[in-house]
């Protein structure tokens, strides 16, 4: 029990209801993949957010790790985009 008292999390509450909100929707709408969308750029976001806060510096300087973050985020967040639009569902 004390372990799960030591943990910080620094996502505000706000965000986690509407990723619950959005994921909740997404379902009932019966569109999957794009509650899968909405959930990975959440969890994208936070991790570098996260990465961000934890190093103290601006999102200016970045570091090798920082560079790979981001074009891999965002190049799987693109092909998602692309197989979500133009491939028809069965």
């Amino acid at each position: 029990m004390e372990t799960l008292e030591a943990i910080n999390v620094s996502i505000p509450l706000w965000q986690i209801v509407l990723l619950g909100i959005i994921a909740l929707l997404c379902i009932l709408s019966d569109r999957v993949k794009m509650g899968l969308l909405a959930t990975f750029v959440f969890v994208f976001y936070w991790g570098l957010v996260t990465n961000f806060s934890q190093d103290g510096t601006s999102i200016i300087s970045f570091q090798l790790f920082d560079v790979l973050y981001l074009f891999v985020g965002l190049s799987m967040s693109m092909l998602f985009l692309l197989v979500l639009f133009f491939i028809p569902s069965e």
